[in-house]
């Protein structure tokens, strides 16, 4: 049966390639085939492909050329080594001899701002500085919860929202660094005037 369910494959690739009843016969097994009708939804999308699947012994074949096709895929055919080629043009000779665009450089947030003139001026402590401080010197947590793109500080009952460029998460220490002028609307500036403090510019830390 294995070498029956490939000669249907390789018929179904398309139309000029379908066999015919006497091209079964000929491999001297028999089964019934039903065409039948199948909704095909691809990432979302209905697609109706050209050729109709068929249904042998409770297995059904989709003919290659229509479903490839409708996956974005190129068929080829090669009759003499019976290799079926499927190509979206991606990795292919053509597409590497194509001048690839170049990417846009990065941008620091939605209006295009460079990074520099959002946290210009404004001065940071570390939150790994900034724990240990206030759990030893009020036996008291800082809490730190998203809020989509915002961090919302707790301290002692009392909040203080942190906008995107109120805060920033410095990967060279794993910290994340926070504006000083909103923390002392919650935190003692006792505490605060003790902790080192940091200044961002170009997306490069650097310690007052």
């Amino acid at each position: 049966m294995k070498k029956y369910k490939g000669y249907i494959i390789g018929g179904l690739v398309g139309a000029s390639l379908m066999f015919s009843a006497q091209s079964f016969a000929a491999i001297g097994e028999k089964a019934e085939a039903i065409f039948s009708q199948f909704n095909f939804v691809i990432n979302g999308q209905a697609k109706t492909l050209d050729e109709s699947p068929v249904v042998i012994n409770g297995n059904s074949y989709l003919p290659v050329r229509s479903i490839s096709n409708a996956l974005g895929y190129d068929v080829t055919y090669k009759a003499d080594s019976r290799t079926i080629e499927l190509n979206n043009g991606v990795g292919s000779a053509s597409s590497q001899t194509k001048p690839q665009a170049q990417p846009a450089a990065p941008q620091a947030n939605v209006t295009n701002s460079p990074v520099e003139d959002n946290y210009a001026g404004k001065v940071f402590v570390s939150n790994a500085d900034l724990f240990p401080k206030l759990l030893k010197e009020t036996d008291k947590i800082l809490e730190i919860n998203d809020q989509d793109s915002a961090r919302i500080v707790i301290f002692n009952k009392k909040e203080v929202v942190l906008n995107p460029f109120d805060y920033y998460y410095d990967i060279n220490t794993r910290s994340l660094l926070l504006n000083v002028s909103h923390l002392e609307k919650i935190i003692p500036t006792d505490i605060l005037s003790t902790l080192p403090k940091y200044q961002i510019s170009n997306g490069v830390v650097t310690k007052k």
